[in-house]
């Protein structure tokens, strides 16, 4: 962390000197000042005492790709906001081969901070030695200057891309921590590929607390995923038989959204079962797809140990791969192909889903 800075301030310019210890231990003299719209940042060490120095000149237009900066007219305003950072004694300077980056705590909840990229002063010089050394010939000094440009393009865009890494970090993290509080809220809690809007969740909960007659929160886990643990049935059985009650979300190669709830337990023995509240429901079509009522008395899951998941008399069932389905209607859930919505009943599948479901 940085010690206290002294702070220095002229008519014309702004400058700052104060001390830093770095991520292996060196402690760094730092100078920053401002020349003309320009600033220079210059900082050493001692090593066997002799200085080892670092130097490198920012443009206002990098310090301006931070967004809290985009309203400063000049650098001393960027400054008193960078010097104020450095005031809170929170910076740090991490070492690298032939440069270091220097980070500095700004006041804003975005954007936690600004790095400057300072390189080893030897280091620099060492290509304008060799561009103004009268041997080398002009086509050369010509290319070593093109090289020095397109290193300098390279470093700013690199900058530029780390800070742009690090806001959508941030984003991610908020947009995640808005959809769990906002889960919790709606009253079903589940982490899916498929179910990925507030709608889909929504509806669930509200199909589920209707089919199960009860208002609390429905909790999930996952048990199976297609594409985390293959598609053969063994594997299904193996990860989903005799738990209850479950839910199956499928998405289609088409980019259809269906699937089925049930609180029969699934199993390798052959036979149907019944329980009064399997249901099929499309997410697509926004619709829940209880049983018709003439057909109460027939199976509402069907098991084999050959297949995957089948609800009532083939309205979604699965085959020996769990890649490939089909969906027959007229039948006892379904009136019409509602869910797969394809030419045929047959259709590729890109993900299953399947969570055990819980209530508190």
């Amino acid at each position: 962390m940085a010690s206290a800075p002294t702070y220095l301030s002229y008519a014309k310019n702004k400058q700052m000197n104060f001390e830093i210890k770095s991520n292996k231990g060196k402690i760094f003299f730092i100078n920053f000042i401002n020349k003309g719209e320009q600033l220079y940042i210059s900082a050493y060490y001692n090593y066997n005492s002799a200085k080892v120095e670092y130097e490198s000149k920012f443009e206002i237009s990098y310090i301006k790709n931070v967004k809290l900066f985009i309203l400063y007219d000049t650098l001393d305003e960027c400054l008193e906001e960078i010097f104020a950072g450095i005031n809170t004694g929170k910076s740090y300077l991490t070492e690298e081969k032939n440069y270091f980056n220097l980070y500095i705590p700004l006041n804003n909840i975005k954007f936690k901070e600004i790095m400057f990229k300072v390189e080893l002063k030897e280091n620099n010089n060492l290509i304008d030695k060799i561009s103004k050394d009268s041997k080398v010939n002009p086509e050369c000094k010509e290319q070593i200057n093109e090289l020095k440009k397109v290193i300098k393009s390279q470093n700013n865009e690199i900058i530029d891309l780390k800070e742009k890494v690090e806001q959508l970090e941030y984003f991610v993290r908020e947009l995640l921590i808005f959809k769990n509080d906002i889960s919790g809220k709606i009253g079903l809690r589940i982490h899916s590929k498929i179910v990925d809007s507030y709608l889909y969740i929504l509806m669930l909960k509200n199909w589920i607390n209707k089919i199960e007659n009860s208002n609390k929160i429905i909790k999930t886990k996952l048990l199976y995923k297609l594409t985390k643990d293959g598609e053969s049935v063994d594997t299904f059985h193996k990860l989903c038989d005799n738990i209850s009650p479950s839910l199956v979300l499928v998405e289609t190669s088409e980019g259809r959204k269906f699937g089925g709830y049930t609180t029969c337990v699934w199993c390798s023995n052959k036979g149907g079962k019944k329980d009064g509240k399997t249901f099929l429901f499309s997410f697509d079509e926004k619709k829940m797809y209880k049983k018709k009522e003439d057909s109460k008395n027939e199976r509402d899951i069907y098991c084999r140990k050959d297949a995957g998941p089948i609800f009532g008399g083939n309205d979604l069932y699965f085959y020996q791969t769990l890649k490939k389905g089909y969906s027959l209607s007229p039948y006892y859930f379904l009136d019409k192909n509602d869910l797969a919505k394809n030419a045929n009943d047959d259709f590729d599948i890109s993900e299953i889903e399947i969570f055990k479901i819980g209530f508190e």
